[in-house]
C-alpha cells in the first residue's frame, strides 16, 4: 500500500473544515467528504480503501429530521459529497436511477459494514437536435453515452452517481 504525499495534512484539512461545516448546519449544507485515503496499484490498476471514521461519522452527523443525500461519482472515485437540506426540493437534480447487475466492490463493502443501500443514478441532458449540433466539441467530450439521438430530440448521460439518501 502505498502513502501519498502530504495526504495526511490535506485529509486534516478537510477534516476539520468538515466537521466546522456540520457545526453551522442551519437548513441546508453542501460538503465535499474525503473518503478516500489509500490506494494500491495491484488489481485492474487501482484499489482504493475506506476511510471508516468519515463515514461512520457522517452516518451519525446527520440531524434527524433532514433529508440527505451522500453522492459518489462512479468515475471519479475521489469526488464524494453529502448534501443535507430541510427543503426535499433541494434534491431535484434531473437524475434517473439505473439498474446495474454489478456494483463495485468498494460499495460493497460500505454497503456491508455500515448497513447501507446505495442506488445507481445517471445525470440525464435532454436537448433538441440543432442545439446538439451546435456544442462544442469539449462539451461534447463530456458525454458517456446516448440514450436517443435523431433528427428531433437527443437525450444523453453525462455523469454516473451512485447514492445513498433519506428519500
Amino acid at each position: 500500500m502505498k502513502k501519498h504525499r502530504g495526504l495526511k495534512r490535506i485529509f486534516k484539512s478537510t477534516l476539520d473544515n468538515y466537521h466546522e461545516n456540520f457545526i453551522k448546519y442551519n437548513g441546508y449544507i453542501e460538503l465535499y467528504v474525503p473518503q478516500i485515503g489509500f490506494m494500491n496499484e495491484d488489481i485492474n490498476g487501482k484499489e482504493y480503501q475506506i476511510i471508516n471514521v468519515l463515514i461512520e461519522n457522517t452516518k451519525h452527523s446527520i440531524p434527524k429530521d433532514a433529508n440527505f443525500m451522500y453522492v459518489i461519482d462512479e468515475l471519479n472515485i475521489l469526488n464524494s459529497h453529502i448534501i443535507i437540506s430541510d427543503d426535499s426540493n433541494d434534491f431535484n437534480l434531473n437524475l434517473r436511477q439505473e439498474s446495474l447487475e454489478k456494483i463495485p466492490n468498494y460499495l460493497k463493502q460500505i454497503e456491508s459494514k455500515f448497513d447501507l443501500k446505495f442506488k445507481r443514478m445517471v445525470s440525464i441532458t435532454e436537448m433538441n437536435f440543432v442545439d446538439y449540433i451546435n456544442l462544442g466539441e469539449n462539451d461534447k467530450l463530456d458525454i458517456l453515452y446516448y440514450i436517443r439521438k435523431d433528427e428531433e430530440k437527443v437525450i444523453f448521460v453525462t455523469n454516473v452517481l451512485w447514492t445513498w439518501s433519506s428519500m
